[in-house]
């Protein structure tokens, strides 16, 4: 083999080479990016309900409950426990699982508007007269609220207090009913994975 063909051959390769590494890459499926945890507290819902966007992290203004402008929503008028899904198209499930431990939102389970929350008790616990902090509502441990948005984003919700300033419920002020922070102000972490995907 003469020099001038040897030289063809190797730029034949070469080309050749990188054509099918350029391909593969760009071929490549990229990986979903965790979403960034935040937190919100004191989202007040003591005197009405609270509408909450966890897009844009603000609460929505409550004439435009009727639309889809808002994602989850809380209410703690008379003590009541009360979480929702928007039923314009939005689902929640609650899951037995902790906020950290759920890397992918479940693919299936939801059940529209507040249906997955009509049982306070698979995500919050009265104490009652019988344990301390006496007649105080605290979120149950190890549960973390899946969530689908009208427009089919997956988020996960952990609720972290039911008052005022998300206070100790281990503290002194917090045990004495007397100066216990006023109830209805929910604090939550959450999570909304803007691609589209499940994976947190």
């Amino acid at each position: 083999m003469n020099m001038k063909r040897f030289f063809s051959f190797a730029l034949i390769a070469f080309f050749s080479t990188g054509l099918i590494t350029g391909c593969t890459k760009n071929t490549e499926t990229p990986q979903p990016v965790s979403p960034e945890v935040q937190s919100k507290i004191d989202l007040n819902a003591s005197t009405q309900t609270c509408y909450f966007n966890l897009t844009t992290g603000e609460v929505v203004d409550p004439a435009d409950s009727a639309t889809t402008k808002w994602d989850v929503a809380f209410n703690g008028v008379n003590q009541n426990m009360y979480m929702t899904s928007n039923p314009m198209g939005g689902s929640a499930q609650v899951v037995a699982s902790s906020f950290e431990e759920m890397t992918e939102a479940p693919a299936s389970g939801y059940q529209p508007g507040d249906e997955a929350f009509l049982d306070y008790t698979t995500w919050a616990v009265y104490t009652g007269s019988t344990t301390q902090p006496y007649h105080a509502v605290l979120p149950k441990a190890g549960t973390t609220i899946a969530l689908k948005t009208p427009d089919g984003k997956y988020a996960k919700i952990q609720v972290l207090s039911f008052y005022q300033g998300n206070p100790d419920t281990n503290s002194p002020e917090f045990i004495d009913l007397a100066t216990r922070p006023p109830y209805g102000y929910y604090a939550i972490k959450y999570a909304i994975q803007q691609d589209g995907s499940r994976v947190f």
